[in-house]
């Protein structure tokens, strides 16, 4: 997904096929880290709520499920998630 949010703070951590998205450029060490990340809470709601509007769910805390035999669900979720981004562009790109 990285090639379609080029340029766009976000951070993501992954194990095996589980990623958690993270709205924030900065690094994510812990829960305490990402947590103090500004307003990342109602940023990954709205996003999350975006995600929905495109057809595809992941969980509130950003949690999505990805195999490596989904290739063009991937793709699809990839697109989900860049129009996700851009309705919400407005309240991500505020400081």
């Amino acid at each position: 997904m990285r090639a379609h949010l080029s340029g766009r703070s976000r951070a993501d951590n992954r194990l095996g096929s589980l990623r958690r998205i993270h709205l924030t450029s900065s690094e994510i060490a812990n829960y305490r880290s990402m947590q103090q990340a500004s307003g990342a809470g109602q940023k990954l709601k709205a996003v999350q709520r975006g995600m929905l509007e495109e057809g595809v769910m992941i969980s509130p805390t950003g949690l999505i499920a990805l195999s490596s035999v989904m290739t063009a669900d991937v793709d699809a979720i990839a697109g989900a998630f860049e129009g996700a981004l851009d309705r919400c562009r407005d309240m991500l790109t505020a400081t």
